[in-house]
């Protein structure tokens, strides 16, 4: 999946998702990724998401997404549900996602 390369505000808020997928639905769960993607592309306060599999191999996959602020980031999350693609995505998880959390741009003083 392609990273889409943007300057970061310095009180951007990156968003780590870590979840894991049913192996035998990987290549369809791309496809329904991307999809998601673009979806979330047209959210306020989104600046880029990128998807990265496991090195293990085991179906495990993290999402790092970047908002402009910890704002933009809740309220995407709580409007996720309505999303258009959300359901389809879900369905590809193996139970609850592994990890969800909130980051600072960069180490402040």
């Amino acid at each position: 999946m392609e990273t889409k390369t943007t300057q970061v505000p310095a009180n951007a808020v990156t968003e780590i998702a870590i979840y894991k997928v049913d192996q035998n639905r990987i290549p369809e769960f791309l496809k329904t990724a991307e999809k998601m993607h673009a979806e979330l592309e047209t959210v306020p306060g989104f600046i880029s998401i990128e998807t990265r599999p496991s090195v293990d191999g085991a179906g495990v996959f993290m999402d790092i997404c970047v908002w402009e602020t910890k704002a933009a980031a809740l309220q995407a999350m709580e409007k996720f549900p309505t999303f258009q693609n959300a359901p389809a995505f879900l369905s590809f998880f193996e139970g609850d996602p592994i990890y969800m959390g909130h980051f600072a741009a960069a180490v402040r003083e």
